[in-house]
């Protein structure tokens, strides 16, 4: 008798549409994608109001957008999926924009790529982006979403600063006058920013010396993190401890992962991300309570992965939730892509060091660190050699160590 085989399902094919106001773009897009039709189907649209047409006829789960364009242009387009099709992946493909447009579309655009761009990178960035989605949009995360009373809303301050970003002339004091007018918001910052973590010579006393010291993209994230945080409406006193320990992760988390990149805006981008990444658990620890601190963390003598359990037990993991309310608020997709696989980087599509790996080594040598052994971590050491990057492991552990002392020590 042949044996029984278990065949798993191909994924289904995602449709993509490709907008520019060039034909021989367009052109040059189709024979350079051609290999990829037996996944995508593939549909392209000369200018910004051909595209709007079609978006009003068709779903797509991926479009591609230039930017500079008569009549319509790329901001335009992706507003207008923002909000007829949310669930879509909105990337921009442009190499013309100037500052000002690109602060246009930052609110609406999942990622944003420079023309020329290679057809691997292309191909990599959509399905990366594709993969995110199919994960936080899932049937079982929607159904844990819809048991929960209320998902937080995206905070306001938070909102509030993001949209005086845009504005370039937005400098310190406008920010630090922002900020300074929610005085819980302001303590609390200021108790953040004079904490070991950060290792100011001398006592901040003010939010205009914060913003001055840290800069207003650290600002930016620290307020979102404590905003999150403080909008959990439990007064039970487990789950207030439990969420204040979650928030102190986060932010160790977040500092670490930051001094794992050189560049400027990758270090902001892995500060945000290590904050965020176990924001789900807010959302868990809402909704459940004790009954989420109270998951089993083995069966019969053996460890069962952290997800796992969740899943078991609630029908989705903190992770993606995390991941999906991050989509929601429309954060940057290293954040959610941070929120959905700092357990396990490797089930995401990416060939070098991101984001999502410097969280994942954060995350586990600070939760390592807290268990007073940060040599115990469970880093995907194989995933780090295989970026080239192994070597530089001892010193990570090192300074996961040396910021937990600082901290005065903790736990989960």
């Amino acid at each position: 008798m042949t044996p029984l085989v278990s065949v798993t399902p191909a994924p289904a094919k995602i449709d993509v549409l490709f907008v520019d106001d060039e034909a021989p773009v367009l052109d040059g897009l189709r024979n350079r994608l051609r290999r990829q039709r037996g996944k995508w189907n593939l549909s392209f649209a000369l200018g910004g109001r051909a595209a709007l047409e079609l978006i009003a006829k068709q779903r797509f789960d991926v479009i591609v957008t230039d930017m500079r364009m008569p009549v319509v242009d790329g901001a335009e387009v992706l507003r207008r999926v923002h909000r007829d099709q949310p669930h879509a992946v909105r990337i921009v493909l442009s190499g013309q924009a100037d500052m000002d447009s690109v602060l246009r579309v930052v609110p609406v655009a999942h990622r944003y790529l420079n023309k020329p761009c290679t057809p691997e990178e292309l191909e990599c960035s959509i399905e990366r982006a594709s993969q995110l989605a199919r994960r936080a949009q899932s049937d079982k995360v929607k159904k844990l979403a819809g048991n929960v009373r209320a998902l937080p809303p995206a905070p306001h301050l938070f909102l509030e600063l993001s949209a005086a970003l845009a504005d370039k002339r937005v400098g310190v004091p406008e920010v630090a006058k922002l900020v300074g007018r929610d005085v819980a918001m302001s303590a609390k910052l200021l108790q953040i920013v004079n904490s070991s973590f950060f290792g100011s010579a001398q006592r901040i006393t003010t939010v205009e010396r914060a913003v001055s010291y840290l800069g207003i993209d650290t600002i930016q994230a620290l307020v979102l993190g404590a905003e999150v945080f403080r909008s959990n409406p439990s007064q039970a006193p487990d789950v207030k401890a439990a969420i204040e320990r979650a928030q102190a992760k986060g932010l160790a988390t977040g500092r670490l992962a930051m001094k794992f990149f050189d560049v400027k805006q990758r270090a902001q981008e892995a500060f945000l991300a290590g904050m965020m990444h176990d924001v789900g658990d807010l959302v868990l620890l809402t909704a459940f309570g004790t009954d989420f601190e109270a998951i089993p963390h083995s069966h019969d003598g053996n460890p069962i992965p952290r997800e796992e359990r969740e899943t078991e037990q609630f029908g989705a993991s903190h992770a993606d939730v995390g991941a999906h309310l991050l989509g929601l608020w429309g954060l940057p997709n290293t954040t959610a892509e941070a929120a959905a696989y700092h357990h396990r980087p490797r089930e995401l599509r990416h060939g070098s060091f991101d984001v999502v790996d410097a969280v994942h080594v954060a995350h586990e040598l600070i939760d390592a660190a807290s268990k007073q052994d940060v040599r115990a971590h469970r880093v995907d050491v194989e995933l780090l050699e295989g970026f080239g990057v192994g070597a530089k492991l001892p010193e990570w552990c090192a300074l996961a160590e040396s910021m937990f002392v600082r901290a005065g020590g903790g736990g989960e």
